[in-house]
């Protein structure tokens, strides 16, 4: 396959895999440490921001256990994020056909 066979993301995604050196590619095609770790950073931050008031605290109570049935404490939430390695996440990037998805914008029709 050369590049002038490519005509979709997947053909260009493959001729990728197969020019590349796997490090190369695993870097390139999924996500890397720093990405994961300003990921996790940004989403604890949140995280601990959102349980200092009592009415996110509740609304956190009330998804977890509409959403998990469960109750799970801040700590346990925050154990749970830290706990999330680069594997997982590119495994579920090829798990999921992220080249396929939808956008809608709703707003005001300008002249």
């Amino acid at each position: 396959m050369e590049l002038t066979d490519c005509h979709n993301i997947d053909d260009f995604r493959k001729l990728a895999k197969r020019r590349l050196p796997w490090p190369v590619f695993d870097y390139i095609d999924g996500a890397a440490d720093d990405e994961l770790t300003k990921a996790r950073n940004k989403v604890l931050s949140a995280l601990v921001i959102k349980n200092e008031l009592p009415m996110g605290r509740l609304v956190d109570l009330g998804f977890n256990w509409m959403y998990l049935g469960q109750y799970r404490s801040v700590e346990e939430d925050v154990e749970a994020i830290k706990a999330v390695r680069v594997e997982e996440v590119n495994s579920l990037i090829r798990e999921l056909d992220l080249s396929r998805f939808t956008q809608y914008s709703l707003g005001p029709v300008s002249a």
